[in-house]
């Protein structure tokens, strides 16, 4: 934080420190937010921490580059709730891809599901894989709901026309559909 405000009179003046009576007199008095934090040190904890976790992706990123051929593509598998930047994270990448749950609230919501789609596939602006969905109720969740009667099937649908590659592989390759499907990220 020295680095990124100078002084601690900026850091104070940035983050309103005389509002919320969290003016700082020395920088190891500021300390990692535990709940209810200045908004301001709750931004810098979170972007450090997108920094910090972008930086040893890339670390990882360059040491499978220099063993792997370019036919083979490296990706990330992001939960829709992370509180990390992903579109930092994303640029070292070649491939999103996406955990698709609908347990946010015990009613699915489309809308809510599409957004969560468009806020990955926004990461690359190229198609998206669905790494793990939700076929019914999980066990893990506070409340254990069933999801309502053609949840899961709008799910699949909006990902598959939203642009993501591992819904429209596998829908497009699935006997069972009466015509076949196009498998163009148009």
């Amino acid at each position: 934080m020295q680095e990124r405000f100078g002084t601690l009179d900026a850091l104070n003046e940035a983050w309103s420190g005389a509002y919320w009576s969290e003016d700082y007199q020395a920088w190891d008095q500021i300390e990692a937010p535990t709940g209810g934090a200045n908004p301001g040190l709750d931004l810098c904890w979170r972007q450090f921490n997108s920094d910090l976790t972008a930086g040893y992706q890339r670390v990882q990123v360059e040491a499978l580059r220099a063993h792997i051929e370019p036919r083979q593509w490296i990706c990330h598998n992001f939960h829709p709730h992370d509180e990390l930047d992903r579109w930092v994270i994303a640029q070292d990448l070649d491939l999103v891809a996406w955990d698709a749950y609908i347990h946010r609230t015990p009613r699915f919501s489309p809308a809510d599901n599409g957004a969560d789609v468009d806020r990955i596939r926004g990461l690359t602006g190229k198609p998206v894989w669905i790494m793990e969905t939700q076929p019914g109720s999980v066990n893990w969740a506070k409340v254990n709901l069933h999801q309502p009667p053609g949840a899961i099937r709008t799910l699949a649908w909006q990902a598959f026309r939203r642009a993501s590659v591992w819904v429209r592989e596998m829908v497009s390759s699935c006997p069972m559909l009466p015509v076949p499907i196009s498998t163009s990220s148009t």
